[in-house]
């Protein structure tokens, strides 16, 4: 069971995908009303601005997954389940190997939200609703749901600000946005042959860069900062703080998800390490348990191994086929080491002469 899994409501299937909601979509809904209500004055009429901004992001982040489900069954992924989140999901995809195609994925989210962006955008500067740019791209400043007749041009500025938000963010090279596997599609385009682990080294390293960036400009620019709600100051150094820790859970993850336990299995010599008898000072009866004891073990084992060779070898089938009809940089990590680690089975067979 996944962390998103354990962390997240389910609201159903849609189209036949099972969708869950994060609980940080709720506690951000939740910060929404607190922020009207506390910050911006208490006042009943702030709550529809709260509310009203609270199914922009809903349906901006419906949208910025359904980019992605759409890009995605056009290259001939899966979409196993989509998790929402207030900055997009977290979903499980079974993605196509191909580092192009891995871009236009993940990056087909982002250019949704920029496409109602730039629509939103264009139509209020066209008609004089909004004096610059900056009142639509300030996340400093979100706008709010004017009464009355104003009502229609100040939804269509919410809704123009926070998907300019969904998509910039994205953006951003560092776990968890979209702009974190994009990263890492370019590294493997760019180099198919460099490792897993300096890669994902690589990806962890540029995410402190960032996150200590944004502490940076959080303390050198406190005092030039200014927004409607918490100090903008404040704000920087905490996703500064958060995008450090998330990087380095981004790199464990991925190499918890690499690790082979096998391969320590194949580097052990269970034959030498009870060869020597003087290592164990038993009773006779005692080393005769002790003795079957380890017959069964080393059974056991070998039955483990022999079921873990078959299933990799009904893989690499599949994997072949793939590298006559795509070629080698079609390929993923994973299937290079599966590759890699059937090729050198059957190179130690032919040596042992089985």
């Amino acid at each position: 069971m996944n962390d998103n899994y354990c962390w997240s409501s389910s609201v159903g299937r849609w189209f036949g995908i099972p969708v869950r909601v994060h609980m940080l979509f709720f506690l951000f809904v939740a910060t929404i009303f607190c922020v009207q209500w506390y910050y911006l004055g208490q006042r009943s009429d702030l709550l529809g601005t709260a509310f009203a901004t609270s199914l922009v992001v809903l349906f901006s982040v419906i949208l910025h997954e359904l980019a992605h489900l759409f890009t995605l069954s056009n290259l001939g992924g899966h979409v196993n389940n989509i998790v929402l989140t207030p900055w997009g999901g977290n979903s499980d995809l079974e993605i196509v190997a191909a580092p192009r195609d891995r871009i236009l994925v993940y990056l087909s989210g982002p250019f949704a939200n920029g496409v109602i962006f730039a629509l939103g955008a264009t139509l209020l500067l066209r008609t004089s609703n909004v004096e610059s740019l900056t009142e639509l791209i300030n996340p400093f400043y979100p706008n709010t749901l004017a009464a009355g007749t104003d009502w229609a041009v100040s939804l269509a500025k919410i809704i123009t600000w926070v998907n300019f938000q969904i998509m910039i963010v994205n953006l951003i090279p560092c776990y968890p946005f979209d702009g974190q596997p994009i990263l890492r599609a370019v590294i493997t385009w760019v180099n198919p042959e460099l490792p897993s682990i300096r890669r994902e080294s690589a990806l962890m390293v540029f995410g402190h860069a960032v996150g200590l960036t944004l502490i940076g400009l959080a303390w050198f620019l406190k005092s030039q900062l200014s927004g409607a709600v918490i100090p903008p100051s404040v704000l920087l150094m905490m996703a500064g703080i958060t995008i450090i820790f998330a990087a380095r859970y981004s790199y464990e993850k991925e190499q918890s998800r690499m690790d082979e336990d096998w391969d320590d299995f194949d580097e052990l010599d269970y034959e030498s390490i009870y060869s020597d008898s003087s290592l164990f000072d038993f009773a006779e009866s005692d080393q005769a348990t002790y003795s079957q004891w380890l017959i069964e073990k080393q059974e056991e084992r070998e039955l483990l191994e022999f079921q873990l060779a078959q299933e990799e070898e009904g893989l690499v089938d599949d994997v072949l086929k793939k590298l006559h009809r795509q070629g080698i940089t079609s390929l993923s990590p994973e299937e290079r080491d599966l590759l890699d680690r059937v090729s050198e089975r059957i190179r130690r067979r032919r040596q042992q002469g089985v």
